[in-house]
């Protein structure tokens, strides 16, 4: 079950899956998913993955609280707070931009 989805391309899409609570690389012309991540990890109070953005080889997680940053294998490289609730955001490449309200 996605919670948030970004396609990639014309074959290819991330997406966060709630259940199994788990990054997933999907090839839906295939109708399979190409790579699994490992658990993902929610840290402060954070109840889901809001949005996601890909950018290059690595993948960012948008939760309420915290940007979590994959690379393009599912593997978990880093992660940082952010108080974004309620705020207006929007990824530029490799940039975050969001308005403190």
């Amino acid at each position: 079950m996605p919670a948030a989805l970004k396609v990639v391309d014309n074959q290819f899409c991330w997406f966060y899956d709630i259940i199994g609570n788990k990054l997933v690389y999907y090839n839906y012309q295939l109708q399979k998913p190409i790579l699994n991540s490992k658990s993902v990890y929610l840290k402060n109070n954070d109840q889901s993955i809001e949005n996601i953005h890909v950018y290059k080889n690595l993948v960012f997680l948008k939760a309420p609280k915290t940007i979590y940053v994959y690379d393009d294998y599912g593997n978990f490289k880093t992660n940082f707070m952010l108080e974004t609730e309620n705020s207006p955001f929007h990824f530029i490449k490799m940039h975050f931009l969001h308005k403190k309200q």
